[in-house]
Order: C-alpha cells, then structure tokens, then sequence
C-alpha cells in the first residue's frame, strides 16, 4: 500500500512521536508536536536554541540548518564548554536531516557520532540516535545495518530496565524483516512487542501500541491478507475515538483538528484496504469519511496521507481524482527549494496517474523531470558531502595546528619549570647538607653515650617483662580453670542446658564476663565449642532419662533435654553413642533386665 513512500511517510511520524517519547527529545513541551507537523511557537528568546531546531525540523528546515550553525559557532567558540555539547549539535543536524526526507545526510552525521564516547556516555540520547538511524537505514533499505543497531538500541533498553524501549525494539524489527521476506519472523516480533507494551504500565507504551497496530496492518497488507487487515484497522481507528483527552495530550492530538487529520488519515488507510479486498462500497464510505475528518483538519504536508489516498483512488479505478490528488500535492510541495523529495514524489505520483488515464506524452515527461530531479538530488548530496568533508578536513588540519601550539608552548612551559624546580632543589639540598654536617658533628659526642645507656635500659627493660609475662600467663591459666569451674556448677546445678535457646551472652550474664573468654575457656579444657559443650549436657541428660523412664516418648525426651528439633537430637545422639535413642533404650532395658 503506497510502496516505499508510505513507509518513508510513516517513518516520519515514527521519528517524530516515538523515538522522541522514548528518548527524552531536548524539550519536552515540544515532544508530542511532530504527530501533524504542528510544533508549538517559540519565543523569540529562545530562537538560537535547540528546541527551537527541533521545532523547525520538517517545516522550515533552511531556519533550522541556520540556527544549528549560529549555535555551532557559538559553542566552538567556547570549546563546546557550555551547556550544548557537541555531539547534542551533532544529533539535531541528522533529525533535521531525517526530517528533510533527506536519510543518507542523516546516516552520515549518525555514523561518526555513533561511535564517539561522548554521546555513549549519556544512554537517553544514545538510545535516540540509536533510533534514529535505525528509522533511516529502512528509509534506505540498509536492512542489515538496521537489524544491527536495532539490535543495540534493544540490549542498552535491557541494560537500563526500561520495557517499553525494549519493546518497541521489537517493533522496529519487523519492517526490516518484512524488507527481507521474512514474515514470519516479522510476525514473532510484533507479538513479542505487542505482548510486552501490554504488561506495561508505563504511560508512553499507548504511542507504541497505536504504532504496533499501524505496523500490524503493514505486515498484513504485504501478505495480501486484507481481511485481518481491515480487522486491525477498524480496531485501531476505535482506539482512536475512545482516547481520554489527557491520552490524546500526550500523543499530541489535544487539538480536536490533530486528531480529525490521525482519524482522516485512518479512515483513507481503510479505503485503500476494502479497495484491495474487493469492497468498493466500503472503500468509497471510508473515503468519504476521510474527507469529512480533513475538512476540520489542518493542512498538512504528510506523505503518507497523500500516498495512500493515491493508493486508494489508483486501486478504485478512480484515475481521474487520482491525478488530482497527485496535482494537490505537487502544489503543496512547490515552494521554496523544490529539489526535495516531497516534490520528486509528488512528479513520480502524477506521472503513474497520467500513465493511468492514458495521458503517455505527459507521463513521460513527468517521468523525465522525475529523473532528473533524482539526479539533481544526488548531485546535491554528493556536494554536501564533499562540502562537508572538505569543512571537516579543515576543521581537523586547524585543530591540529593549533593542538601542536599548545603543545610546543605547554612543553617548554614544562621545561622551563623542571629547570627552575631542579636548580632550587639542588640550592636546597647543598644548605641542607652543609647544615646537617654541622649539626651531626655536634650531636656525634654524645652519641654513643645515649646507645650505651639505652642498652643497659633495655636488658632491664627486657628482665621485667618476662617476669611480667610469666606472672600474667599464670594468672590467665587460674582465671580460665576458675571460669570453668563455675561454668560446670552452673550447668550442674541450674541445668541451663534445658532451655532451647541459651545462647553464650545469657551464660556470660550469668556468670558476670565475657563471652569470648567462654569460648576461650571451653576450647582450652574441652576443645568443643559453646554449642557442643551445651548439646553434650543435654546429650548426657537425655541418656539419663532413656535409661530410667521407658514410659516418655523419644520425642518428648528431645523436647525435654533442651533440643528444638528431634532430627538434631537423633543426629546428635547417635554421632556421641554410636547407637540411636530407640536401640539405646532398649539395650538399657535389657540390662535391666539382666540385672534383675
């Protein structure tokens, strides 16, 4: 449907609604205008400004390539210090681009900025240009160049956490497929896209599902299968119509002559599609539905809402308003600078609507202008590259020649410096030393004085610290052997063992010290640990009872020796007596019995 213009068309609204949504466009007021064309004013304060690029972008290109050089100039100036960075320049060069129907410019000021760390170190505007030359490389049919970058745009929105970036990755994957013949593929996208914006709760994933239904309707048409395509398309419209109104602002379409343009544009989308079906009826309903809506629409320039109304009269057999339609456009596009591809599309438009009316003569001649205005066109792009690189090559020769001033100058600054530093180290040094070898030569008498007198201080020194430490090591040991002692009586006399949750501190408050000074006295005598010298009083206790009281249950003797699980107190018993509590109470049973 439309063929390639209407993909170029609906990557322009692409460009300016979503990639922008998604990616934090410089201004944020300004996000939303690009549905229509219609950006909002700026003041006249702010006309050197980005935002105010970005508004002209598409409408007043000139100004805007204006703008960007005033801008350029002034940052270059300051060594691009200020608040605009370069690569910021940079990046609303190419939209502008992009906007100008113009996707070789755009790629070639993408591609160096794409590899520069400036730009990757700051991921929101990365991730746009990562868009935006994705939507370019399709305009151009690079489908493996777009397939790789969409590919990154999709791994730096996983690395950030943001689902909806992530989905609309997927989205942009599907016309590159589709390019490719690849429709399943592009079909296995779309839902994984369509799946993940509908989870999301984000409140941008409305503009990328109203897109994904668009995207759906393009990949049914390229598989003929109009029937579901009519099917999306009256779903999408419904959409449309049921938008609350702070919906609508954030699409752009908070203006009711916006949305009846959206709403016209759908409804000629639907003709074409009930034309290709075979329902003329429909078809010319749609239409006249369409033309209703763009009466209370603004005029705008949109490729895409002339190629498909074009698609829908040449399939309607409707050749004569078909080439009206090509004529309406021409008029829109010729003004100003007319070597642009609106207006080569509006040529090839009339010249396909001649052929059909059987108007030959002038269908060759417009086919004629049509090429020589491509030619025109590329001619034009290869000077601006040229220009560009010749600018370039200069801009490099005089930053090289000035980095090579700055460095002469900064290294015999370096020079200079190291020489004054050194002589006035050495200055230094030679007082320094005359100085030291006065005041050696007087401290050298009673040097060896001091030594001697220091070493008779320190044999003593050494005397009383061994006596020290033997009376300390003495006083340790009795102290640990005291400690324990007091531990046993109080296990043994208090049965502290019994409780399921003793822990070190309530016995170190019990017994009024440290509970690292436990540890260390139970690791001195018994080499066990705190809980295994309280598990080995429960152990013992326990065995006590299994031996005397047959009555009670294993469980409730775990319970009742201190243990709070059963599988911890069978473990435990069997590890110290090699037999389970069961066995152990029937071979004390026995005994008893033998004794008896």
């Amino acid at each position: 449907m439309g063929g390639r213009w209407y993909q170029i068309g609906r990557k322009r609204w692409i460009v300016g609604l979503c990639c922008l949504l998604a990616c934090e466009s410089p201004n944020p007021k300004t996000e939303s205008g690009s549905v229509q064309g219609t950006w909002p004013e700026t003041s006249a304060d702010s006309v050197y400004t980005l935002e105010r690029v970005y508004a002209l972008a598409g409408q007043r290109n000139a100004s805007a390539g204006a703008i960007l050089d005033s801008i350029d100039r002034r940052e270059a100036a300051k060594n691009y210090a200020g608040e605009i960075p370069a690569y910021e320049i940079q990046l609303a060069r190419a939209f502008v681009a992009s906007r100008d129907l113009n996707p070789q410019r755009a790629i070639r000021y993408l591609t160096p900025l794409l590899a520069s760390d400036a730009l990757k170190a700051d991921p929101k505007r990365y991730l746009f240009a990562l868009a935006l030359m994705s939507n370019e490389c399709e305009v151009s049919h690079q489908t493996d160049r777009q397939l790789d970058y969409t590919l990154q745009y999709m791994e730096l929105a996983r690395q950030q956490g943001d689902s909806v970036r992530y989905a609309s990755a997927y989205l942009y994957r599907v016309s590159a497929y589709c390019q490719q013949g690849n429709y399943r593929e592009a079909e296995e996208c779309l839902r994984q896209g369509q799946r993940l914006l509908k989870q999301s709760t984000d409140p941008r994933a409305l503009g990328y599902l109203l897109w994904s239904r668009e995207v759906e309707i393009e990949l049914l048409t390229e598989r003929h299968q109009y029937k579901k395509a009519i099917a999306v398309g009256r779903q999408l419209i419904d959409r449309y119509e049921t938008l609350s109104l702070d919906q609508r602002r954030r699409l752009g379409l908070d203006r009711d002559s916006t949305l009846n343009f959206r709403l016209a544009q759908n409804q000629v989308m639907m003709a074409g599609l009930y034309a290709h079906d075979g329902q003329r009826e429909a078809a010319a309903a749609a239409y006249q539905k369409a033309q209703r809506f763009l009466q209370e629409a603004p005029e705008v320039l949109s490729p895409q809402f002339n190629a498909l109304t074009f698609d829908y009269l040449k399939t309607a057999g409707r050749y004569a308003e078909a080439k009206d339609c090509a004529l309406r456009y021409l008029e829109q596009t010729n003004r100003g600078d007319t070597l642009n591809r609106f207006y080569v599309e509006a040529k090839r438009l009339l010249a396909e609507a001649y052929h059909l009316t059987g108007d030959d003569r002038q269908a060759w001649l417009y086919e004629h202008q049509v090429g020589r205005l491509v030619d025109s066109l590329q001619e034009r792009s290869n000077q601006e590259a040229a220009l560009e690189l010749q600018i370039a090559y200069e801009t490099a020769q005089r930053e090289r020649q000035i980095q090579q001033q700055q460095f002469t100058i900064a290294r015999n600054r370096q020079i200079i410096g190291s020489l004054s530093i050194g002589i006035g180290i050495l200055v230094f040094l030679l007082g320094y030393i005359v100085w030291s070898r006065r005041r050696i030569a007087r401290k050298n008498r009673n040097l060896f004085e001091q030594i001697e007198q220091l070493r008779r201080a320190q044999q003593e020194l050494d005397r009383i610290r061994q006596l020290m430490s033997e009376t300390r090591r003495d006083s340790v040991v009795e102290e640990k052997d005291a400690l324990f002692e007091r531990l046993e009586a109080l296990m043994r006399d208090r049965q502290l063992f019994l409780r399921p949750d003793l822990n070190r501190d309530q016995v170190a408050l019990e017994l009024g010290t440290n509970k690292l000074y436990i540890s260390n006295s139970l690791s001195q005598r018994t080499g066990l640990t705190f809980t295994e010298y309280v598990n080995r009083w429960r152990l013992a206790y326990a065995k006590e009872i299994l031996s005397t009281d047959s009555t009670i249950k294993i469980e409730a003797v775990a319970v009742m020796s201190g243990f709070k699980s059963v599988r911890t107190f069978y473990r435990l018993f069997q590890q110290a007596y090699q037999l389970t509590p069961t066995e152990f109470r029937r071979l004390s049973r026995l005994e008893s019995s033998e004794r008896a």
